[in-house]
């Protein structure tokens, strides 16, 4: 989860890109194997191209596909939109666990002298136009360490009824976060206090707010359910919840920027929907706060028996 900034494009007033050059010795594409069994609500597909230059992670692939996939269509059966999403999995030791982003981005508008920009992914959801044509719509970076060693691959993902061992992150939360990211939590402001580098900014960056030495999200959906502004991770934009102290009760949220545990899953939260609404993403719905508070109370006390050691969050 580290390297945000660098995620979205450079911007301009059109469609946008960032193109990477690599060796791409060994390119696995597949589309989602297991299709048939996937919801039929849910709203997005994937068509995941693995890049794996030195055949680092060869006998992963299968599962990487169907827990990327899986965590697309999570993220699916709370949107309006349907689409395919093309996802570049690069598997590269430039990082030192995982990070995603939009390949491209789409002009919105322009606001207090601001050019704002959502991602290409969201984009495409929302309005069926591919910003960035043949190009994936986003890509994922892993560590092979990281896949190899830390990861644990439900075998199922799409039902995630089996335990996690408790001495393994799971894989499917990691994607889970990551498209957040590639979705709509994302931009190019500063990992501290959220100054943009120029009058342009994300979708995230014209919701959030530094005071008090803290940085905020305050879109309108989100404050409501919340209660009050949604605390950013202190010195990791792009992410909710602090390590302790009152902001420490959204460490069970799947867009936490401090630590996922062990043995444990994460889900997309009501929260994480009403930010993305706030973001321009069309959801099918946000429930009112008593829910929130009522599912948040939950996560916690689940948090609690499942704790173990905790680990250093991707990007």
């Amino acid at each position: 989860m580290s390297g945000q900034n660098s995620a979205f494009c450079a911007p301009a007033r059109t469609s946008l890109f960032r193109h990477i050059s690599s060796l791409r010795a060994s390119v696995l594409t597949g589309a989602l194997a297991a299709a048939s069994s996937m919801p039929a609500h849910a709203a997005l597909d994937a068509n995941v191209q693995i890049v794996d230059s030195g055949n680092l992670v060869s006998g992963l692939y299968g599962q990487i596909i169907s827990n990327v996939s899986a965590a697309l269509s999570d993220w699916g059966r709370h949107l309006v939109g349907s689409a395919k999403i093309d996802v570049e999995f690069n598997v590269t030791d430039t990082l030192a666990t995982a990070a995603a982003s939009s390949r491209a981005s789409a002009y919105i508008g322009d606001q207090g002298g601001i050019h704002v920009y959502g991602a290409g992914m969201a984009y495409k959801v929302d309005t069926g136009v591919d910003v960035n044509g043949a190009t994936p719509d986003i890509e994922i970076l892993c560590n092979p360490n990281y896949l190899r060693n830390e990861l644990w691959f439900d075998p199922d993902p799409t039902l995630r009824q089996l335990g996690v061992p408790t001495d393994k992150t799971d894989a499917m939360s990691v994607f889970i976060h990551e498209v957040g990211h590639a979705l709509a939590f994302n931009g190019w402001g500063s990992s501290v206090d959220g100054s943009l580098p120029g009058n342009y900014a994300s979708t995230w960056d014209i919701n959030t707010v530094f005071k008090g030495g803290e940085l905020f999200f305050v879109g309108s959906n989100a404050v409501k359910l919340y209660g009050s502004d949604v605390p950013v991770t202190i010195g990791s934009n792009y992410h909710i919840g602090n390590a302790s102290g009152v902001r420490s009760d959204l460490l069970s949220d799947v867009m936490n920027g401090v630590s996922f545990v062990r043995g444990s899953r994460y889900d997309i939260s009501s929260l994480d929907l009403a930010m993305a609404k706030d973001m321009g993403v069309s959801v099918l719905a946000v429930p009112e706060p008593a829910t929130l508070w009522l599912t948040v109370a939950g996560l916690v006390a689940i948090g609690v028996v499942t704790r173990r050691r905790q680990v250093t969050l991707p990007a």
